[in-house]
């Protein structure tokens, strides 16, 4: 679709970038992660050009109220001036984890309702909490590091959090990129309603502890002591375990206090256990 002008709707995306970072990566007025790119002055029909000096980040909800005229395109170009992401220091936006379980994969590995998907020292960076009340949902939390240990993405009981530190955040469907600089990607999460989130790539440091996901082929850990753990097998399987990778000082646990270990397959979009063996009758 083309304006009076010619110009396309398609964004390129080092402009899209642009606005991305000026806005802090969420709505300019409320700070939701899931937004729009919205020409605001001129609109899009009498824009010549993408201009990233004068677009933004607009939700739904508060683009919605641009459109009915509850909210001025004055208040837009002043929270564009005072991004609410940069105020307050991050975007947000929600996971929607509402099934009976919860799958987490990390390469070729799934965790079902583990208490704990990544713990370092105790302190678990990727945990899911039951739900609150019968039938609710279940509640992930997660802390995400770059390869300077400093953190880059957070999920806190299913509403996550982007650093606006980041060099750039982009949320593109039900898919979350965090790069470091143009083509260098540190984080990628996907999520598939209502109960998997599937880690496609990370290169995380922690604590002197390293941790590296590639794809659905390589898992690397690597411990302060220089333990190593390199999944590059066959599918793995651990269900409802204590911890699944467990890091410490003096080494790696994997697959801690799990009620049933195996494989899984996927078949017509599904995915089943293979070979399971089951603890505790």
């Amino acid at each position: 679709m083309e304006n009076r002008h010619g110009l396309s709707r398609y964004i390129p995306a080092p402009v899209q970038r642009d606005i991305r970072q000026r806005c802090g990566f969420g709505c300019v007025i409320c700070g939701c992660a899931i937004y729009e790119y919205e020409h605001v002055d001129p609109p899009f029909s009498d824009a010549e050009e993408h201009d990233p000096s004068k677009m933004t980040l607009l939700c739904g909800s508060c683009h919605s109220r641009v459109t009915r005229g509850t909210l001025s395109k004055t208040s837009v170009k002043k929270a564009m001036m005072q991004p609410k992401c940069l105020q307050t220091g991050f975007s947000f936006g929600p996971f929607d984890i509402s099934g009976e379980r919860v799958e987490v994969f990390l390469a070729a590995t799934r965790w079902i309702n583990p208490k704990a998907v990544i713990e370092i020292n105790g302190v678990p960076l990727f945990n899911v909490e039951p739900p609150e009340v019968q039938g609710g949902p279940f509640r992930i939390s997660a802390t995400f590091y770059d390869r300077n240990g400093s953190e880059i993405f957070k999920i806190d009981r299913n509403e996550w959090q982007g650093n606006i530190d980041n060099w750039d955040i982009e949320l593109e469907g039900a898919v979350i990129t965090a790069r470091c600089a143009p083509r260098d990607i540190i984080l990628k999460l996907r999520s598939e309603p209502p109960y998997r989130i599937f880690v496609e790539r990370l290169e995380m440091f922690y604590e002197r502890s390293k941790i590296i996901v590639e794809g659905n082929n390589r898992l690397l850990i690597v411990s302060p002591d220089n333990s190593v753990i390199q999944w590059s097998g066959g599918n793995f399987s651990g269900t409802e375990c204590k911890a699944g990778i467990s890091i410490t000082n003096n080494g790696i646990g994997f697959a801690s206090g799990c009620q049933s270990l195996g494989g899984y397959e996927l078949h017509d979009g599904e995915y089943r256990d293979t070979n399971t063996i089951r603890f505790g009758g």
